[in-house]
């Protein structure tokens, strides 16, 4: 095991294939909320938010030579989520919240002043983090839906599925299977009730 990990450290070239989202979004506040937040935060709360999405379908993931069967690279794994347990919330930052899936997460949310953890204590701020998570949990529809998509077109819907399209819809299924977040629990609530808000989720199945 030391061998192997030395080896992992070792000087040379890697490939990193990964797919991202960004969206922008307006943010419509109230003036008592407006308030609230400019209390806690010192500055005004912003018009608009950018959030981002980062995950690895199975083509990137077998394209990547530090996962795939070779050693997984010290530094490298941990930028591409390859599993529900690396997904991790970003604010500029990695902070130590998972997002439960294969998914990271950055966005403009309000840490604690450790700055390891989102700030579910004060009110106006747990607020503000909640309704991020759910706006987040709205993406992450959409981005399934388009990945859903996508893979479904490599089956034809005629005789057995190819051995592709079985890794891709396994690995995309996994990616997307909502586990238990922590240090903060609601998160994982947040994001799947926002996710499964809008009714028809497209399954990847044996027949396209």
């Amino acid at each position: 095991d030391g061998e192997k990990a030395e080896a992992s450290r070792a000087p040379g070239t890697f490939h990193l294939f990964l797919r991202s989202f960004s969206v922008q979004l307006s943010v419509s506040i109230n003036g008592k909320y407006a308030q609230d937040m400019e209390r806690v935060m010192k500055k005004r709360p912003p018009t608009a938010v950018t959030l981002q999405f980062v995950l690895c379908g199975q083509a990137e993931l077998t394209a990547s030579d530090f996962v795939a069967g070779r050693h997984r690279h010290p530094v490298l794994s941990g930028i591409v989520p390859t599993d529900p347990a690396s997904g991790r919330l970003f604010i500029a930052f990695e902070t130590h919240q998972s997002t439960g899936l294969a998914v990271h997460i950055c966005g403009p949310f309000v840490p604690t002043v450790e700055r390891e953890s989102l700030d579910f204590v004060d009110a106006a701020l747990r607020h503000w983090n909640e309704q991020l998570l759910v706006a987040s949990g709205a993406v992450l529809r959409d981005i399934w839906d388009a990945e859903v998509e996508g893979v479904g077109r490599g089956c034809t819907g005629t005789g057995l599925p190819s051995s592709e399209y079985l890794d891709s819809a396994r690995h995309l299924l996994r990616s997307f299977s909502f586990h238990p977040t922590a240090p903060a629990g609601s998160v994982r609530q947040l994001l799947a009730q926002a996710f499964l808000a809008r009714p028809d989720l497209p399954i990847p199945t044996t027949v396209g």
